[in-house]
C-alpha cells in the first residue's frame, strides 16, 4: 500500500517494525555489547555533561542508557519493541532510565530535550522530514539531535537489504542525507 494513498500506512509500518524487533530482542547486541570506552567514543563530542536531560530514541537493549545514566544525566529511552524495552529494564545498570514503548513520530514529553540520540536506528525512520520536525519539536533551545553508528554505511546498508529491507530504508551518503 502507498503511503500518500493509505492512511494507516504508517501504524502498518510501525506495527511490521515491532513484531522484527520483538522477534529478535532475544539474542539483541548479545555478542556485541559496547564498553563505556566504545560509547565515549561514539558520543564523546556530543558535549552531553552531568545533568544533561537526554532522550535515546530506539534504544533496543539500553547499550548507551547505563553509561548516560552513570555520567549524571536524566534518561528518557523509547522503543516501539515492548521486547526491547525489556531486555533493557533487566539491565541493573539501566534502573534510573524512564523506559516506555512508543512511537517516535507519535511521542510527547512534558520537558523539552538538551540531547535526542540515535544510535544504529535511522534506516528504520523512512519520514526522514517528520523525524526531523519531530526531533526539533523535542528539543530545547540550543539542543542537539545526534545520529551516530558504530558501523560503515556500507555495512550498515547490508543488515537491511536481507530481512530487514520492509522496514527499513538505505542510508544514503552523509550529504544526501544531510
Amino acid at each position: 500500500a502507498d503511503r500518500h494513498l493509505d492512511p494507516n500506512y504508517h501504524k502498518k509500518q510501525i506495527a511490521k517494525q515491532s513484531v522484527f524487533f520483538d522477534n529478535l530482542a532475544a539474542d539483541w547486541r548479545v555478542k556485541e555489547t559496547l564498553s563505556d570506552g566504545q560509547i565515549d567514543s561514539l558520543i564523546g563530542d556530543a558535549g552531553i555533561v552531568e545533568g544533561s536531560f537526554v532522550l535515546d530514541v530506539a534504544c533496543g537493549n539500553g547499550v548507551l542508557d547505563g553509561y548516560l545514566s552513570d555520567k549524571g544525566c536524566k534518561v528518557d529511552a523509547i522503543d516501539i519493541s515492548r521486547q526491547m524495552i525489556l531486555k533493557a529494564q533487566a539491565n541493573p545498570r539501566n534502573a534510573n532510565v524512564n523506559y516506555s514503548v512508543a512511537d517516535f513520530y507519535e511521542y510527547t514529553s512534558a520537558e523539552k530535550y538538551d540531547f535526542i540520540l540515535l544510535f544504529d536506528a535511522y534506516p528504520h525512520f523512512k519520514d526522514k522530514i517528520s523525524f526531523a520536525e519531530k526531533a526539533y519539536s523535542l528539543l530545547k533551545d540550543g539542543g542537539a539531535l545526534w545520529i551516530f553508528f558504530d558501523e560503515c554505511k556500507e555495512k550498515i546498508n547490508g543488515y537491511h537489504s536481507g530481512g530487514a529491507k520492509d522496514i527499513s530504508k538505505a542510508l544514503l551518503s552523509a550529504e544526501e542525507e544531510a
